[in-house]
């Protein structure tokens, strides 16, 4: 009775054993899937905007203010507002951090101002007029604070170059029958500003964005300035010289869009492990 139970087992096995090994060679290979590559970088972009800006400037400077009785300015100055129109590559180093160069296009913006001053015991005016704008260039790099709702805010900074231009200076003295011109006077300044904004993604390419910045764009300078009486010396050694406009800045508003020109961005090698 013992051999007998215990050919019964050992015959049993035999069976199991081959049947276990045909049923694990049915089960499939579970395959082997690698991990989301890692993006550092979103790649190149353009950029394009237009805007309007707030102009101003901290005031006329010429060495005959300095000499006339009793000077005094009625209007200061001011400039009126005018639009801007701006091209720019740029790239998207990570999901934070971005960096562009732009150019932009400031248009004419008129310019008016008024002064006083004592001719021999009379009080004489001075209206001025005239006409500015810049070609202006800037490195700029951008922070992405994050995103909420789909809206990204940003904060940023750039420097560069800015060539401002006077145009068709005039000088009207009306109580005197008097006054005088400059021809056209271009000045390059260095230039600095401050962005804040918030922009939001269309789809994988486009972005729109909307901008503020503050822009210090340097002085501004017109040719040698010249008396309108044709017997009047139009070089003495205190009126020979530009009308110097001190300071200029501005305040902009700016729509804009970015273009995408890699979606995807650059992504870091995946490494399988086994």
């Amino acid at each position: 009775m013992g051999r007998f139970t215990l050919s019964a087992i050992v015959g049993a096995a035999l069976l199991v054993i081959p049947s276990a090994a045909s049923f694990a060679a049915d089960i499939p290979d579970t395959p082997y899937i690698p991990p989301p590559p890692v993006q550092i970088g979103g790649g190149w972009y353009l950029k394009g905007h237009i805007g309007l800006a707030a102009q101003h400037f901290k005031g006329l400077e010429h060495p005959l203010f300095e000499s006339a009785d009793d000077f005094a300015w009625l209007d200061a100055g001011h400039f009126a507002g005018v639009p801007t129109f701006g091209l720019g590559i740029g790239y998207q180093h990570s999901d934070k951090l971005r960096f562009d160069l732009t150019g932009e296009y400031r248009s004419k913006s008129a310019f008016k101002a008024r002064d006083q001053f004592d001719n021999e015991g009379a009080i004489n005016t001075n209206d001025y007029s005239g006409f500015k704008s810049e070609w202006l260039f800037l490195a700029n790099a951008y922070y992405d604070i994050g995103t909420w709702h789909g809206i990204t805010p940003y904060v940023g900074g750039g420097i560069g170059v800015s060539r401002n231009s006077i145009y068709n200076f005039t000088d009207v003295n009306v109580i005197a029958g008097g006054g005088g011109w400059a021809p056209t006077g271009h000045k390059w300044s260095l230039a600095w500003a401050l962005h804040a904004g918030a922009s939001m993604q269309v789809n994988e390419r486009l972005s729109i964005d909307l901008g503020y910045s503050f822009v210090s764009l340097g002085d501004a300078q017109t040719g040698p300035f010249q008396n309108m009486d044709p017997n009047e010396s139009n070089c003495l050694p205190d009126s020979c010289v530009g009308m110097n406009f001190k300071s200029l800045y501005s305040h902009d508003f700016k729509l804009g869009v970015r273009w995408a020109l890699d979606h995807g961005g650059s992504y870091a090698p995946v490494v399988a492990k086994y």
